[in-house]
């Protein structure tokens, strides 16, 4: 059995190397050490997984999160210091980010404000 590395899905891999196989998670330790049992100059196979198309629900998330980068850079302002304008923890403003549909309208309210904004622009 020649030697070789497959991917079987984002998450787990396996290594073989004469009659032995290694399984393990992508970023695992163990799988580490396995790699190291395949030599360099040996045939190495490795297939990945097809991506997913992105659902309607991160492409809106994604077109928020654009359009708040984009002014926050226009006004010059960072997470911490919008988080603070907005009266809101850094992290809270991380995770509002990362899953915009979070805000209160309140706060788009304010960061329409704080952009010098229409709220439309912000939500697309």
């Amino acid at each position: 059995m020649k030697n070789s590395i497959s991917v079987s899905c984002t998450w787990c891999v396996s290594i073989t190397s004469g009659m032995t196989s290694y399984y393990a998670g992508a970023q695992s330790k163990p799988l580490r050490q396995a790699a190291h049992h395949v030599e360099d100059t040996e045939e190495r196979k490795v297939m990945y997984m097809p991506k997913v198309m992105r659902t309607a629900t991160e492409e809106r998330r994604s077109a928020v999160r654009a359009e708040i980068k984009k002014y926050m850079e226009l006004r010059d302002l960072n997470n911490e210091r919008t988080a603070k304008m907005l009266g809101i923890a850094e992290s809270t403003f991380l995770k509002k980010k990362k899953r915009p549909e979070t805000f209160t309208l309140g706060e788009l309210w304010d960061l329409a404000k704080i952009f010098k904004c229409p709220v439309e622009t912000l939500i697309g």
